[in-house]
């Protein structure tokens, strides 16, 4: 605690009246405020998270619905980046007869560990 700390606890009463008035006055159904206490890190981060689902659910949203002819595409184009992926991969692994040689450092620090 520093001494700004120590002073401002003079005002803490008044703060505590702003707040009280502050939230009924500002929170709505649509815009609601939450407390969330920040004592622990773990602890706010759940509760936040725990909020956002609950709200997520509450929204009751669907999935778009996709055209049969437009999935269909989709799935295709699925396809064909997965291939391109597997592709890739394959290009990536190189033999170990075929790798490069690190420089002289490198080298050194794979004797030493040995």
């Amino acid at each position: 605690m520093n001494l700004g700390d120590f002073e401002e606890r003079a005002h803490w009463s008044a703060y505590q009246h702003a707040f009280e008035e502050m939230l009924p006055a500002t929170s709505s159904e649509t815009a609601p405020w939450y407390v969330i206490p920040a004592d622990e890190k773990w602890y706010a981060r759940a509760v936040v998270a725990d909020l956002v689902a609950q709200r997520l659910e509450d929204m009751r949203v669907d999935f778009p619905i996709v055209p049969a002819e437009q999935s269909e595409k989709y799935t295709a184009l699925a396809e064909e980046l997965n291939s391109q992926h597997a592709v890739v991969q394959d290009n990536a692994k190189v033999p170990d007869n075929e790798k490069k040689k690190g420089n002289k450092r490198d080298d050194k620090k794979r004797k030493k560990k040995r």
